[in-house]
């Protein structure tokens, strides 16, 4: 599933989004540089659930975050 896809789901409640992207995150299904080039076209809304994701797969994994997350 791509980033898009997910956001266009409208079954999904935003914790779920934010969970699900997490876990694209931590299985390499996404990358990092992916997750940011749509975080930054993306609306407020959507671009807080990215930044909620990374905040999530950081804190699981905390040699994950680096200096493109910041």
């Amino acid at each position: 599933m791509k980033i898009a896809e997910l956001f266009l789901d409208k079954s999904l409640k935003p914790k779920a989004k934010t969970e699900m992207l997490c876990q694209m995150l931590m299985d390499k299904s996404i990358s990092l540089d992916e997750l940011i080039a749509f975080a930054n076209t993306a609306k407020a809304p959507i671009k807080a659930t990215c930044i909620e994701s990374l905040e999530f797969a950081t804190k699981q994994n905390p040699s994950f975050g680096n200096e493109k997350c910041w």
